[in-house]
């Protein structure tokens, strides 16, 4: 089985994820070839080469028919400017237009839902908010302000072509593609219309994509999924996440970086801080990597076939703006995030204990689950001699097993222990808020083939909300199973 691993602990965007899997080894015309079976006239990707912090890379620009009568030369000494910007035309209603543009009338705001609340596929420069319409590729991050446009009402000059896209919309589009690269074009589309569902507290399919429903996000998204099936690559991992930091400026004020869907997205993925204060992560990029990838520590276990960077718009001054595919022939079984549900492989380790007190064992429970650990359980055992005693079980990823095993042996009195590798498998899963007649409620959904299977409430909202109300528990608990979406394709 051929692995890969997404190196983005400098960030990651559509376009930086597609550029990284075509440098890595993906044929252009294999991904052009799926981009042409979508239903947008010329979508297409241009391949150039470039350098960011010293490492030759890749970019990526998606272009269609109609998208260069918005272009026009560069300014000098703007981040990504090759002797032509590209196509963005429309402002947000969210978000301002570039200072040369601020005594424009950018049009009248529409009452559509933003696709993110602060989080668009952009760039950023300079402390500025920029509208599209400058000389910056989408879905790409560099430094400073939220940069954003999304497609809507135009800026005088520019093409202007009004797109509002539901999740429904883009499912139709999709639709002719093959179906290994729709399922998993699909899946993504589906992690951003259930962020931006939860963001803004309304059903994933009614929520309408601005940005993120553009042809370049499409491009970026598709060509991405095409790419991954062209090397072959059946299951990824994705490197801790950079949050960024800052804020960005929107009409109604200051927002945090990363933004409300981004943050969204990464529920149950690692996150390190810094390195610089911008939006590293992009809401297609933290789509794509927790639609199609499980997160870890480093690399998979393979004999390494290739590797390619993609570049963002911006050169750092500091480190190299852009991301790392690698891929190659599993040599153990890695976690698989596509097909009918993950599977991964994990450390299961057991002990009998029969003379820890209680109190210990307790103490010794939250230890594991502090580090990590997955799971942890306790049975009552009858050992040897007749002493009454304890099973203490723990499952944890293979990287914390040490950590673990100096933790059991520390806070217990265990003069040994059983270890072995299981492989797991589990339904996908994400949580979701819901409305009940007691207040919010987070609700952990199972999906199987696309749908729900499982809902369970999370017992600390529920508890909350029982005492606020002076109900019983299990009345909370049933009103949020009954809100949780019964079915939806949420994967």
């Amino acid at each position: 089985m051929k692995v890969g691993h997404w190196d983005a602990v400098f960030g990651i965007s559509g376009d930086m994820a597609l550029a990284a899997a075509l440098d890595a080894g993906a044929s252009l015309d294999a991904v052009n070839a799926a981009l042409g079976a979508v239903g947008v006239p010329g979508l297409r990707v241009e391949l150039s080469r470039t350098e960011r912090g010293g490492i030759a890379c890749a970019r990526a620009e998606v272009r269609w028919e109609g998208d260069g009568e918005a272009r026009t030369p560069a300014g000098p000494g703007r981040p990504g400017a090759q002797g032509a910007t590209f196509p963005r035309g429309p402002a947000s209603e969210l978000y301002p237009p570039h200072a040369s543009d601020r005594d424009r009338d950018p049009g009248p705001a529409h009452a559509h839902a933003h696709p993110h609340a602060g989080a668009g596929d952009c760039d950023q420069d300079d402390g500025r908010t920029h509208a599209r319409g400058d000389a910056y590729p989408a879905d790409s991050h560099a430094a400073g302000a939220h940069a954003h446009g999304q497609e809507g009402h135009p800026l005088p000059g520019g093409s202007g072509h009004h797109v509002h896209r539901t999740f429904a919309d883009v499912r139709r589009l999709l639709s002719p593609l093959p179906a290994p690269v729709r399922e998993r074009a699909l899946a993504v589309f589906a992690r951003l219309a259930e962020a931006e569902g939860t963001v803004h507290g309304r059903p994933a399919d009614t929520v309408h994509f601005h940005e993120v429903g553009g042809e370049d996000a499409i491009g970026d998204v598709v060509g991405t999924c095409a790419a991954l099936v062209d090397l072959g690559v059946d299951a990824l991992t994705v490197s801790p996440l950079p949050a960024g930091g800052g804020t960005v400026r929107a009409a109604h004020g200051e927002l945090p970086v990363p933004a409300p869907a981004v943050a969204v997205l990464l529920r149950g993925y690692d996150v390190v801080p810094g390195p610089v204060a911008a939006e590293l992560v992009t809401p297609t990029g933290a789509a794509l990597v927790t639609a199609l990838a499980c997160p870890a520590a480093g690399w998979p276990a393979m004999r390494v076939a290739n590797c390619g960077w993609g570049a963002g718009t911006r050169d750092f001054p500091d480190h190299p703006n852009a991301c790392r595919l690698v891929w190659g022939e599993g040599v153990a079984s890695p976690p698989a995030s596509r097909g009918g549900w993950p599977r991964e492989r994990l450390i299961e380790m057991e002990t009998h204990i029969d003379d820890q007190s209680p109190e210990g064992v307790g103490h010794l429970f939250e230890r594991l689950l502090g580090l990590g650990a997955l799971d942890v359980a306790v049975s009552a055992l009858g050992m040897k001699k007749q002493r009454p005693g304890i099973r203490l079980w723990a499952l944890m990823r293979p990287e914390l097993a040490e950590a673990a095993a100096r933790c059991l042996f520390t806070e217990s009195t265990a003069l040994g222990l059983r270890v072995r590798e299981v492989e797991r498998w589990s339904l996908p899963r994400r949580v979701v808020s819901v409305t009940t007649p007691y207040g919010e409620v987070g609700v952990k959904l199972g999906c199987l083939d696309g749908e729900v299977v499982n809902a369970a409430p999370e017992y600390e909202d529920c508890r909350r909300l029982a005492a606020e109300a002076g109900v019983p528990l299990k009345a909370v608990m049933a009103a949020a199973v009954r809100a949780a979406p019964w079915p939806a394709a949420t994967l």
